[in-house]
């Protein structure tokens, strides 16, 4: 059995490669990226440093449009329906944020429902998604998901904003503005931090 001893592997260049004996099998190692062996611990592998999370099965209901086309959502289209702070841990890092939004449109005047992920105070939104129903009435689930560089060491809040095309009343969480399933019925932002 062959073994290597060595306190720590880190890259020179863009990437190490280690080649393991003549098998040809390969370790590689990302520039940024160390082995430290005498702390047990190595970093810049995608290893996940923090994961928030938060639901709700409240019931909230918006009248607020969020037009439908080729512009992007505002903060002050739609209603807001959640928000969620983190705080990264490093500036070079990224954040995959997961939205999951159940809802009901009243009407086939609502069939076009935005979800909508806003930053802070920032006016235009990250990400968006669009949920389609022919007919209005029914209720359904969706979600969106934006992946980013977390571009601060301070306290940053997520929030989503939830809208119909036209006119009409969008229920989060419930049907036609009542609560469904005792509160199981439930939307959620998980906000997952990786180390790069």
């Amino acid at each position: 059995m062959s073994k290597l001893n060595v306190d720590t592997i880190e890259p020179e260049g863009a990437t190490t490669t280690l080649t393991l004996g003549a098998s040809g099998d390969t370790v590689t190692i990302p520039s940024g990226a160390t082995i430290d062996a005498s702390a047990g611990t190595a970093t810049g592998f995608g290893k996940v440093v923090q994961v928030v999370n938060t639901q709700t099965g409240a019931v909230i209901t918006g009248t607020t449009i969020s037009p439908h086309g080729d512009t992007i959502p505002q903060n002050d289209e739609g209603n807001e329906v959640m928000t969620l702070a983190i705080t990264p841990t490093n500036s070079s890092n990224k954040l995959r944020i997961e939205v999951d939004i159940a809802t009901y449109a009243n009407s086939a005047a609502t069939e076009l429902t935005t979800a909508a992920l806003f930053q802070d105070s920032t006016a235009g939104a990250i990400a968006a998604a669009v949920m389609t129903e022919a007919t209005g009435g029914y209720n359904n689930s969706f979600g969106l998901s934006h992946y980013m560089t977390a571009g601060t060491t301070s306290e940053t809040t997520f929030k989503v904003r939830l809208g119909s095309h036209q006119a009409g009343t969008i229920t989060f969480n419930g049907t036609a503005s009542t609560r469904q399933m005792g509160g199981v019925l439930s939307s959620g932002i998980t906000i997952t931090e990786i180390e790069v």
